[in-house]
Formats: structure tokens, sequence, C-alpha cells
């Protein structure tokens, strides 16, 4: 009957935010990349 857990994860949720938005951002410029090579070569 003892559920009670420390809720600590501030610097653990920022890294992760930080990381998410990165990956983003890098997937976001790779189909970006390829969609415009894409274009030029039709």
């Amino acid at each position: 009957m003892s559920e009670r857990r420390p809720r600590r994860q501030p610097q653990k949720h920022v890294q992760i935010s930080l990381a998410s938005i990165t990956r983003i951002i890098a997937i976001v410029i790779l189909i970006g990349l390829v969609a415009f090579l894409a274009i030029h070569k039709i």
C-alpha cells in the first residue's frame, strides 16, 4: 500500500525535449534536401 513516488524529472525532461527537437530539425532538413533534389531532378 505504499504508492508514494517522488516525481523528479526536471533535467531529464529538458534533455529529452532538446534531443527530440534536434532530431525533428535533422529529419526536417533531410526531408527538405531530398524533396529539393527530387524536384530539381524532375
